[in-house]
């Protein structure tokens, strides 16, 4: 590798294998110097698919993704070939997925997926696909998609998604036995005082089906104890906002509130929610209104 002829390739190289462990932010540090070196279309799609896996995996969701439509943008797409083709239309879905718009998701997904998935696992194209049909209400189709993905998944990382989502979508559909089955996966997979994916399941559990599952959830006995302690451990994420907020409307309904809920009442006007979820800051202020 000490010839220059080489340099790009060895970057290339080393963001591709960072990338496999997930460790994006490395990746894009590679990804930039191969294009450097050499500035191929497919080193420029590396770099926007990399910078795309550090949004996406963040659990908690950013609101500034201007980065990724300026990099779409400077895309020459003119040029590329089919496969290249291909990994920039799933590019062109996830950025649509991540802003929120997932009938143009799906649709990218689709133009991608019928070109070419090789830079994708089974698990993880049908995972994405199942991702964009949730985001548009189209709940059937999204479990047919995550059911496929599981049965095909080998990543834990992407294993917890998974029945994270199809849990979500089991109870929306009511089949609350199978959605009850898939947060026992969840649990057995992680611990609740530190799982991002369990917490999340965990809360979202109070208002699935329009607040009609948590009577159902077989752990509901013990939601109280768990959503507070998941409200203390995690207040600055979006799980330990959703649990203040489950415990505000409880005050809002009877009137009792705690030491708890005054000790971060204070807070309450300094976090952000994403908009999926500002109906309920409006349903409590209703309610005590």
């Amino acid at each position: 590798f000490k010839e220059p002829l080489y340099e790009d390739w060895y970057y290339s190289a080393l963001g591709k294998l960072y990338t496999l462990i997930s460790q994006y932010k490395r990746a894009v540090i590679f990804f930039i110097l191969a294009y450097k070196k050499n500035p191929l279309p497919e080193r420029w799609l590396d770099l926007i698919y990399a910078t795309e896996f550090i949004y996406y995996n963040e659990i908690e969701p950013y609101y500034d993704y201007s980065l990724i439509e300026t990099l779409l943008n400077k895309t020459p797409e003119k040029v590329l070939n089919k496969y290249e083709k291909a990994l920039y239309e799933f590019e062109k879905g996830l950025y649509y997925l991540l802003i929120g718009n997932y009938s143009q998701a799906y649709k990218y997904f689709k133009i991608s997926y019928d070109l070419d998935r090789a830079y994708l696992t089974s698990a993880q194209a049908n995972y994405f696909m199942g991702l964009a049909l949730e985001g548009m209400g189209k709940l059937k189709d999204a479990f047919f998609y995550y059911k496929l993905a599981l049965n095909q998944v080998k990543q834990k990382d992407y294993l917890k998604k998974i029945l994270f989502h199809i849990f979500k979508v089991s109870a929306e559909l009511k089949d609350y036995k199978s959605a009850n089955s898939y947060f026992m996966g969840l649990w057995k997979e992680g611990d609740i005082n530190t799982d991002p994916y369990l917490q999340l399941a965990f809360i979202h559990a109070w208002f699935l089906n329009n607040g009609t599952f948590l009577p159902h959830f077989y752990w509901n006995r013990f939601y109280d104890y768990l959503a507070r302690k998941i409200m203390w451990l995690a207040f600055d994420k979006l799980r330990g906002k959703l649990a203040f907020l489950y415990f505000l409307y409880k005050f809002s309904e009877k009137g009792q509130i705690d030491e708890d809920l005054l000790l971060l009442w204070q807070n309450f006007d300094n976090f952000q929610l994403p908009k999926n979820y500002q109906w309920l800051v409006e349903l409590i202020r209703k309610k005590a209104l």
